[in-house]
This record gives C-alpha cells, sequence and structure tokens, in this order.
C-alpha cells in the first residue's frame, strides 16, 4: 500500500527537501552578500539552518524560506564592534628633525636710551718746563698716578669708597738736578679724605692747608733723575670724575699735572 503524503507530513518533507536543495546549490549561491551579511533559513521543527541567498530569483527556493517550517535568520560577517582596547604603552621618542631654515631678519627696534657716564679716563693732563716734568700715569707709559693693578692687569680706573688707595708722584729732572724742591698736592674734600704727609719721611716735612683739600712737601734730597714719593688717600662717596692735582717746583721752575679717576661704592 502506498503512503499517504498530506498535511503536515508533507510540509515537514518540503522543509526536508528545501534543506537538502539549498544545501546542495550553496556553491553557486552569493553568500554572504556584498554588505557582509548572511541569510539563512532556520527549520522550526528541528533547528537546523540553511543559507540563502535572497538575490536569487523567487522561484528559486535558495532564495527564500518556507514560512511554514522556517524561520528567517540573519547576521553579519563581521560582527559586533568589541569594546575599546587598553591604551598602548608610549612610543619611544623620535629622532630629533633636521633644522628649520633660518628665520627673516626681525626689524630694527628702538633706539635705547642713552647710557650713564663712563668713568673717568686715567690718563693725566701735564704741562713741563725745560728742567722739570712730572712722571705720566700708566695708561700714558708712566708710573704717576693711582698705579697699575697687577690683578686685574691694567691701570688703575676705579677706586673704592673708603678703600685707601696710594697715589704716586714721580718728579722728573731731566737736566741738572737740584736737591731742594717741593711736591703740592690738592683735591675736593668732598671727594677724599686727603694725606697729611708722603711716605718718604727721610728729607721732607709736609704742611696741610687748614682747608683739609691740600698739602705742600718740601724736600731736601730731589737731586736725581727721578725722584718719587707716594701719599695715601681715602675715597669718601661717588664720583666718576674726581682728581688730584699735582705741581712740583725745583730751582724756580715749576710743573703740573692733573690725574683723575672714578670713585664707586
Amino acid at each position: 500500500m502506498k503512503p499517504t503524503w498530506t498535511g503536515k507530513r508533507f510540509l515537514v518533507a518540503l522543509g526536508v527537501g528545501a534543506v537538502a536543495l539549498g544545501v546542495g546549490g550553496v556553491a553557486f549561491a552569493s553568500i554572504p552578500s556584498s554588505g557582509g551579511v548572511f541569510t539563512a533559513c532556520m527549520l522550526k521543527s528541528v533547528g537546523t539552518i540553511r543559507l540563502i541567498d535572497p538575490s536569487l530569483s523567487s522561484r528559486d527556493v535558495r532564495s527564500h524560506c518556507v514560512s511554514q517550517l522556517e524561520q528567517q535568520v540573519s547576521w553579519n560577517a563581521a560582527g559586533a564592534p568589541g569594546s575599546p582596547g587598553a591604551p598602548g604603552h608610549t612610543g619611544a621618542t623620535g629622532a630629533t628633525g633636521a633644522p628649520g631654515p633660518a628665520g627673516a631678519h626681525g626689524a630694527t627696534g628702538p633706539q635705547g636710551a642713552t647710557g650713564p657716564q663712563g668713568p673717568a679716563e686715567l690718563e693725566s693732563t701735564r704741562f713741563c718746563t725745560p728742567d722739570v716734568c712730572i712722571d705720566a700715569d700708566p695708561n700714558s707709559g708712566g708710573s704717576g698716578g693711582w698705579g697699575w693693578d697687577y690683578t686685574a692687569n691694567a691701570a688703575v680706573t676705579d677706586l673704592t669708597v673708603g678703600t685707601p688707595a696710594t697715589f704716586t708722584v714721580t718728579a722728573i729732572q731731566d737736566n741738572n738736578e737740584y736737591a731742594d724742591g717741593s711736591i703740592t698736592l690738592t683735591w675736593s674734600p668732598a671727594d677724599f679724605t686727603g694725606p697729611t704727609s708722603g711716605s718718604d719721611l727721610v728729607g721732607s716735612s709736609c704742611v696741610t692747608a687748614s682747608t683739609g683739600n691740600a698739602l705742600s712737601c718740601t724736600y731736601t734730597d730731589m737731586s736725581h733723575q727721578y725722584k718719587s714719593d707716594g701719599f695715601s688717600f681715602t675715597p669718601l662717596a661717588d664720583n666718576p670724575d674726581a682728581q688730584v692735582g699735582v705741581t712740583v717746583t725745583i730751582n724756580g721752575e715749576e710743573a703740573s699735572a692733573v690725574f683723575p679717576v672714578a670713585i664707586t661704592g
């Protein structure tokens, strides 16, 4: 007796046949789709699936599901985006780049303010007679005036307030040499506390003026071509143009000089 295919039994058989046909022909379909989506039919009574290609003709069993037996499902080949990964380690420092090109010249800035007056030049001014003169300062090649700073290896051009400084006078006789003579010093009492005598205490006698700004010393031993004596001055206040004047008198001839110096605190 032949079996009769009716009702639900027929539909299951049809579904199974469709599944078999779908599996057999899936190699020729476009799966997944161009968008990366898989489409399939899940057999309701069993749970198995078969892939389909909805882009095929609707008459092709591989393009759709049998609604009485199957349920259409789909999924993306790429999957759902994962959670962000942990930050990576800091990369190594890159090599220093090549220097960039030189920039354009900037605009010329405005002229600066005039600076303060510089210290006085050490070079002295002198007046000599044919037979008598006063030796110049070191800047002019002499040994007179405020002397030489051996630490700085330069002529002394600045004195410090409150620090005693030695001032040297050298009388020169180029022709006849006479024993008797005098040296007179003058200065501003606002600049210095002046000396009361020279360092050569033999054969000399000194007198300080009552105004406190002059010292006159007489000598009986000046019969040398070069006769030097040193005097101690203590600077009192800042002055870029302080100075000491010198007059040497020998045998009625008189030579004079001025030795400037700056005083700073």
